[in-house]
């Protein structure tokens, strides 16, 4: 009787190292296929795709920006135009701002992917910061400040993007 429970025991064993090792190797092919998948997927990912890729962390990064100088607040999310120009007491902002730029269009842009450049992307962001520095001159405005902190971490945040770019290509 002993020996009928231990040899039940040892094929119990025995089953279980199998059904493991089964497991295992279950475990390794469905990352394979996962791994193999993706890569099809990349394969086929457009150069607009892979320029999203780049961009959205970068444009997430300054949309969730707060200036404490402006109470945590970041006015670079709002649009301003004729109307809202007028309704926020700035009537001669669209006089002087030829352009205007903020980064509500710009997050139309990028959902949209309808950027074809990095560059047409630096260049949104830098006339944001343009247009603040423009109607806000005096140093000492909140939205002078405010619009040199973006352009401080956008430049932190685009340079290495760039270096790996121009790495690249020597």
């Amino acid at each position: 009787m002993k020996q009928q429970i231990a040899q039940a025991k040892k094929r119990e064993r025995g089953l279980r190292e199998r059904i493991d090792r089964q497991e295992a190797e279950n475990k390794r092919r469905l990352e394979k296929e996962r791994e193999e998948r993706e890569r099809r997927e990349r394969a086929v990912e457009t150069p607009q795709d892979a320029l999203h890729r780049i961009y959205e962390p970068i444009f997430k990064s300054l949309w969730d920006m707060e200036f404490s100088v402006l109470q945590d607040m970041n006015p670079f999310r709002i649009v301003i135009n004729e109307k809202t120009s007028l309704d926020m007491g700035i009537p001669d902002y669209c006089k002087i701002i030829e352009k205007p730029m903020n980064l509500a269009y710009i997050q139309k842009k990028v959902n949209d992917k309808s950027y074809e450049t990095l560059q047409e992307f630096v260049e949104d962001v830098d006339l944001i910061v343009t247009n603040c520095l423009k109607f806000n001159d005096h140093p000492e405005n909140p939205y002078n400040i405010a619009a040199k902190e973006l352009r401080k971490r956008f430049k932190k945040l685009i340079k290495p993007v760039v270096q790996s770019l121009t790495k690249g290509q020597s």
